[in-house]
C-alpha cells in the first residue's frame, strides 16, 4: 500500500470529495461516497477552542467518522468528523489546515 498524500491546498467550495469508508453495523465491506464542499469556517468546540471545518454535501455515512476524504486527484483533504440534518447528508470534516497541523506535531 502508498500513503496517501496531504494535499497541498484545501478544496473550494464546489469542490469534489471521495470517501471509502466501512461504517460500524453494515455487513458488506465498504461503502463509497462522493459528495462536495458546500461551506469553510470555524467552528467552535469549546471555549476559544476553534477549529476549521469543511460542511459537505453527502449521502448518508452511518457511523463513519474518522474516515480520509480525498479531492478528485486522490489527495487527502480532510477527516469526517459528524453529521446533520433529517438524513445524515450535512457532515462535517476536519479541514486540511488542521490535518496537517495535527500531522507536523507527530514524531517520526
Amino acid at each position: 500500500a502508498k500513503a496517501v498524500p496531504l494535499a497541498s491546498r484545501e478544496p473550494a467550495v464546489g469542490e469534489g470529495v471521495h470517501l471509502v469508508v466501512h461504517p460500524t453495523g453494515v455487513e458488506f465491506a465498504w461503502t463509497y461516497a462522493a459528495g462536495s464542499v458546500r461551506q469553510i469556517g470555524p467552528v467552535e468546540l469549546g471555549p476559544g477552542d476553534r477549529t476549521r471545518t469543511l460542511a459537505l454535501q453527502l449521502p448518508g455515512q452511518g457511523t463513519a467518522s474518522g474516515a480520509a476524504m480525498a479531492n478528485d486527484r486522490g489527495e487527502l483533504v480532510g477527516v469526517l468528523a459528524a453529521k446533520d440534518g433529517p438524513l445524515g447528508q450535512v457532515s462535517y470534516a476536519a479541514a486540511t489546515a488542521e490535518v496537517r497541523a495535527f500531522v507536523s506535531d507527530q514524531p517520526g
